[in-house]
């Protein structure tokens, strides 16, 4: 019956895309469409949960549909594309949404504060291990950043040290160990909030006795760590100046006479998340009054299903005033990208094979 109810729901949802309904219907239309992914597993989050993937690629098309009417400043699309991402596995992507939502609430939310330092210390985990020893501080600092948030509009900080606590231990206990062993990583407002965590009983009290034992340990050694007060720390601009900007407005994009895009960008699949959330959203946006918004073309987006891939590489640049080339180790390793550097280079004014 459940099942019944959201294909119901996604036929209702869909004939209303179809009649251009709202960018908050097209987050109901991704809401529906992510519940239909996890089935019957609705309520839990995670790609463990994942039955059907390909109904959160499109639950994450019909979100870009209503970032196109509203823009990115929508706080519940930012919410709603973070939750997917996260399900698809996609940590960094979703913690920078997660983020923005954060960021475009005007007062504080307890479970959204939650979810963003959940993220936030799953990548500190995640990043520790595979960066060669070179931990990603930048990340505590952005977890103090929103606690400390929390704390100046007298939210409730311990339901949320009492979520971190139970639902990632072990990275938070790997970012507490790096507080007390590498020194002067934050200032004496940032250790308070450490020592806060430690004495949060409600959350500890739950734990066996070993975990006691190494909380209290940590507790003992954070009232020995030299805060970091003769460097100044601005927390709220490295929290925001890590998020992508916020557009002034959706501006009519600049397309040259003849071409049906602006710029083609030709780059690795492992790119695709710096592309498609941080390159694209720059040059496509207009985020002051002497910038322009330009309309790009890339694969994840403009391609046409049931055309080959060499098809659309050609009549992608064909249609293109410009090429930009995205020039890493992935994309140099990438069977496909040889040809399309081979036709950009084409394009370009006396060049010779």
């Amino acid at each position: 019956l459940s099942w019944q109810y959201f294909q119901g729901a996604l036929s209702d949802g869909h004939q209303c895309f179809e009649s251009k309904g709202s960018a908050i219907d097209m987050e109901i239309l991704a809401r529906i469409c992510q519940k239909i992914a996890k089935f019957p597993y609705t309520n839990k989050y995670g790609a463990y949960a994942v039955k059907k993937k390909e109904f959160l690629h499109y639950a994450l098309d019909y979100l870009q549909h209503g970032i196109a009417l509203s823009g990115p400043s929508e706080y519940n699309i930012a919410k709603r594309m973070a939750s997917c991402l996260y399900d698809l596995d996609e940590l960094v992507t979703a913690t920078e949404w997660m983020k923005r939502a954060l960021a475009l609430c005007p007062y504080v939310k307890i479970y959204d504060c939650k979810i963003t330092c959940l993220y936030l210390l799953k990548r500190y985990g995640i990043e520790s291990k595979i960066n060669g020893g070179d931990k990603p501080y930048y990340l505590l600092r952005e977890i103090i950043y929103i606690l400390l948030k929390c704390t100046k509009q007298q939210a409730n900080t311990d339901e949320v040290y009492e979520y971190i606590i139970r639902t990632d231990y072990s990275d938070l206990c790997s970012l507490i160990n790096d507080v007390v062993t590498v020194k002067q990583l934050l200032k004496q407002t940032g250790l308070d909030i450490i020592t806060d965590i430690l004495q949060c009983e409600t959350a500890i009290k739950k734990l066996d006795t070993g975990r006691q034992k190494q909380l209290e340990q940590f507790k003992e050694q954070i009232s020995s760590v030299v805060p970091l007060d003769d460097i100044e720390m601005v927390l709220e601009e490295e929290f925001e100046q890590s998020s992508a900007p916020i557009p002034l407005s959706l501006e009519t994009q600049l397309v040259p006479d003849g071409y049906q895009y602006s710029f083609f960008i030709s780059h690795s699949n492992r790119d695709s998340d710096w592309v498609n959330n941080i390159l694209l959203f720059e040059l496509e946006k207009k985020f002051s009054d002497g910038d322009e918004a330009f309309k790009g073309c890339i694969a994840d987006r403009d391609f046409v299903p049931g055309k080959t891939i060499i098809r659309n590489i050609t009549e992608a640049i064909r249609k293109s005033c410009k090429i930009i080339l995205v020039l890493t180790r992935n994309f140099v390793a990438s069977p496909w990208r040889e040809n399309e550097m081979e036709r950009a280079l084409m394009k370009v004014p006396g060049f010779k094979k």
